[in-house]
């Protein structure tokens, strides 16, 4: 049984057709037909007669027709994989999690890195958290990942790759599945290229791949009707009560990662203070600046979230901040205390760090 496997290629994704070789060749022999989509809009008319749908990392955003389109693929049954990479929607230009959120989970605007587990460089960690679902991880003992974290906005949803209690962010969810096993969403879309220093062809990814796809066709080899009884994700209906207790727990998700980024900047100043005491000032100016900017960067990302989901909401309820305003101010009064503590971390340092110098 051949199945049809349709790659974007619309959004100037970042995994094209021409640097996943290695992973065409395998699926391939797995009797998995590609189509690259080149032309934009996606429509359900483009796409209806295929069986997998893969975007792989795009750079430019999806409109609210096409993220319906998608939506109304996977609801006729049909497989979705979404791939992001390092740092996520606010990086790379684009609204992937716009589509992700339809089923209950998000790409975060971060990159995993662990100074103790990693292949050449921290921000490459090898991944060796697994959960033995669905035989995703069989055979499979380390994985090399470069990416973002995954945020799970429902219980039902299941992390199938975590990372590292010694990562940044620690025991996150990077590869996940959907509640009814259709869509799948991983961080870091390099697992699938041709990139030798994290691509495919390292450590154990190409039996991760491998492993997924060999699910979906087996999904697809089952009897109809056992297939049937799998529930598969309806669009839901939109009403100012569903949207308000949507982005609540949105803006009580993202005061969470503000707290989060405060236990980072605690790590920062330590980290700083630790190189000034050891003297190594060149060192220390440079952890500074480049901590500074990281930290400062997802915090821009986490509020461009909150005011750019607020304004879709608002259009399609004015009035809509009347009802959230409690929320809305929590977020606001979160947002400034943490943008004040890494400023003043940040000032403390670089005053403490030009004292030492002269007295050196």
């Amino acid at each position: 049984m051949n199945l049809r496997l349709i790659i974007d290629q619309s959004h100037e994704e970042f995994l094209t057709v021409a640097n996943t070789n290695v992973f065409q060749a395998l699926v391939a022999e797995m009797q998995f037909i590609i189509f690259p989509l080149i032309d934009r809009p996606i429509t359900f008319e483009k796409i209806k007669d295929d069986d997998i749908f893969l975007i792989g990392c795009p750079s430019t955003p999806f409109k609210n027709s096409e993220i319906s389109a998608i939506g109304e693929f996977v609801e006729s049954g049909k497989f979705l994989i979404l791939l992001s990479g390092s740092g996520g929607d606010y990086a790379n230009n684009t609204n992937l999690s716009e589509i992700s959120r339809r089923f209950d989970f998000e790409f975060n605007p971060d990159y995993v890195e662990d100074q103790r587990h990693y292949l050449n460089f921290s921000r490459i960690p090898i991944i060796q958290k697994f959960t033995k679902k669905l035989g995703m991880t069989k055979r499979i003992k380390k994985l090399a990942y470069s990416g973002c974290s995954i945020s799970i906005l429902k219980p039902t949803i299941t992390p199938l790759l975590l990372t590292d209690s010694d990562s940044i962010p620690m025991d996150s969810p990077i590869m996940i599945v959907s509640d009814n096993h259709q869509v799948f969403g991983i961080g870091g879309y390099s697992i699938f290229s041709d990139d030798p220093a994290f691509g495919i062809k390292t450590l154990d990814n190409i039996r991760l791949v491998y492993n997924l796809f060999e699910y979906i066709k087996l999904r697809f080899g089952k009897d109809r009707a056992v297939l049937e009884k799998i529930p598969s994700t309806k669009p839901k209906r939109i009403t100012l009560k569903s949207v308000k207790k949507q982005f609540i727990k949105f803006i009580s998700t993202n005061i969470q990662k503000m707290h989060d980024l405060a236990k980072e900047i605690d790590i920062y100043w330590k980290e700083c203070s630790d190189l000034i005491k050891e003297h190594l000032y060149e060192q220390t100016e440079r952890r500074i600046s480049s901590n500074y900017q990281q930290i400062l960067q997802t915090i821009n990302a986490l509020a461009k979230e909150i005011g750019d989901t607020f304004s879709e909401y608002d259009d399609i309820f004015p009035g809509f901040k009347e009802h959230i305003l409690h929320s809305y101010n929590q977020w606001y009064e979160t947002e400034a205390e943490i943008r004040a503590k890494l400023d003043m971390i940040r000032n403390n340092l670089t005053t403490i760090l030009d004292q030492e110098q002269l007295q050196a």
